[in-house]
């Protein structure tokens, strides 16, 4: 029956060796992992404050020359602008100047029309005019002396009215007398004055008509040339408003064009001012992404190992500038970074390293030790299933209880050092990039199963072993007694036959060493049949 059970517990022990071999080699492989990618974050963690340190020393360096810029560049923004407007006004006065003088020329069109269509009236009545005047004494002499036709320009030549009434009548009676004249005045007005003044010389309205036609006829000719005069001057206006505006519209390409290289210097100087508001704002990110990824460390129970850098640098602590209201400065949008508070920030960082590295080796160490210790048990306990098995099929002495006690003390002591580290609660995961995103993963639950199973089989197989050995050692010595026994007997046979003893010496030597030969197989035999 123990043989039976030897054997069982030998299978058993070796099947929970090989799954503890397993688990164990998985736990290295977790352990690998979780080794390799806190390497590659540290290094990149490195890396990323060794940037923002250079970052935060050229931003030292240039933010006297981004204040300058930034106020050389508002300035010139303001000019800008200034600018626009002004080249904006000029153009509406382009415009509205344009406009004034189409109207001009549809004045002047007009103008130089009606002109036209009175050219011809004017010579005319210039031929007449200058006709007439060669006859004006006469008349003018008439209507000087008459009470009820008189130039606005001219007084009554007398008050004595028997003087003027004499003289009119002289001067009509002279004028009668000029055929030529008559006959021109006569042509001119379209009737004979002659008889008019030689029949009644002293009704002389048709000479206060003739005054009147004569001045009006002046008139209208000095309102053709007083249009000739104007026309001639808008004539010389609108020449100058084509110059004026052909000189505002290279004022304008000119502004155009300034306007342009101020837009290209302020584009320039944007840029530059960028590089640093870029600058910042990278520096901001870096430290918002210290704080984010650089979390507290907990176990998978919730037991806090590594403080978080936030705790790390307290509660009051912030990487922003305030302003005297207590909001964050901000100079063309940009929010900008206290760089002092930069630099304690990324002090921090670095003994968040040091504590998380620290940590880890804590976590990883141990967990090395228990999976090499499960390891070399597995081995033992390998090596005593097979000759526990062995022995329990062919009834050898040997069956592996030393090998099982050592795997049952390494898989117990692992049990031990695993009740003080908590088994599995373990802080640090396994990661896997899936389609570019990390997924985290607690490990070794397997690992647990592998140690508590080992150190169970590993316990009772060498308790089965301890028995079965104790058991044979027991038959082992009752068949060496019996043997014993008969030997002496036979012995004592031999004495008794003495002439026939030194016959008989040579068999019973070889039945003895027969006999003897016999004990070891019996041994095991007899421990079978005791069972």
């Amino acid at each position: 029956m123990k043989r039976v059970l030897l054997m069982i517990c030998s299978v058993c022990l070796v099947l929970a060796c090989l799954f503890g071999l397993f688990a164990c080699v998985a736990g290295v492989k977790d352990i690998m992992n979780i080794k390799t990618y806190k390497e590659e974050d540290l290094a990149t963690a490195e890396e990323g404050i060794a940037t923002a340190r250079d970052g935060i020393k050229q931003l030292m360096e240039n933010e006297d020359v981004y204040l300058e810029g930034v106020s050389t560049y508002e300035a010139g923004l303001s000019a800008y602008y200034d600018g626009k407007q002004q080249l904006a006004d000029g153009y509406k006065q382009y415009e509205a100047g344009k406009q004034k003088l189409a109207d001009g020329y549809k004045q002047y069109n007009e103008g130089k029309a009606l002109l036209d269509a009175n050219t011809q009236a004017y010579n005319e009545g210039k031929e007449k005019i200058a006709t007439l005047e060669q006859y004006m004494p006469y008349i003018e002499a008439i209507d000087n002396a008459t009470q009820n036709v008189r130039d606005t320009n001219k007084s009554i030549i007398g008050n004595d009215a028997d003087k003027a009434l004499g003289t009119l009548r002289a001067n009509a009676l002279k004028l009668a007398a000029d055929s030529a004249a008559v006959a021109a005045i006569s042509d001119l007005v379209g009737m004979d004055i002659g008889d008019l003044l030689e029949s009644n010389p002293e009704d002389t309205s048709i000479c206060g008509n003739i005054v009147d036609m004569y001045y009006d006829g002046l008139a209208q000719l000095k309102q053709y040339e007083d249009g000739l005069a104007q026309l001639i001057a808008a004539e010389k206006q609108l020449a100058d408003g084509e110059k004026q505006l052909k000189d505002a519209e290279g004022q304008l390409a000119d502004g155009e064009a300034q306007l342009a290289d101020g837009a290209a210097q302020l584009a320039d100087g944007d840029a530059q001012l960028s590089v640093y508001e870029d600058g910042q704002a990278q520096l901001a990110a870096g430290m918002e992404q210290f704080l984010e990824e650089m979390a507290e460390v907990t176990t998978r129970s919730g037991k806090k190992v590594v403080p978080g850098l936030a705790e790390l640098l307290g509660d009051d602590f912030s990487i922003w500038v305030l302003d005297e209201n207590g909001d964050v400065k901000v100079e063309r949008g940009c929010q900008f970074v206290d760089l002092e508070s930069c630099s304690k920030l990324l002090d921090e960082a670095e003994h968040y390293l040091e504590l998380s590295g620290v940590d880890t080796k804590g976590e990883l160490y141990p967990r090395i030790a228990t999976y090499a210790m499960i390891a070399i048990a597995c081995i033992f306990g390998i090596i005593g299933g097979i000759v526990g098995l062995v022995s329990a099929i062919n009834g050898q002495k040997k069956n592996g209880y030393v090998a099982g006690l050592i795997c049952a003390i390494l898989a117990v002591a692992a049990n031990v050092v695993g009740v003080f580290t908590g088994y599995t609660d373990f802080a640090y995961q396994t990661r896997e990039v899936v389609d570019g995103v990390k997924e985290y993963t607690y490990s070794g639950d397997l690992q647990l199963a592998a140690m508590i199973v080992l150190a169970v089989v590993a316990v009772i197989f060498t308790i089965v072993a301890s028995a079965a050995r104790k058991a044979a050692k027991k038959a082992e010595a009752a068949c060496a007694a019996e043997a014993n026994e008969a030997a002496v007997a036979g012995a004592a046979a031999a004495v008794a036959e003495a002439p026939e003893a030194e016959e008989k010496v040579a068999d019973l030597e070889a039945e003895n060493a027969a006999l003897k030969e016999m004990v070891a197989k019996l041994a095991a035999d007899a421990a079978t049949v005791q069972e």
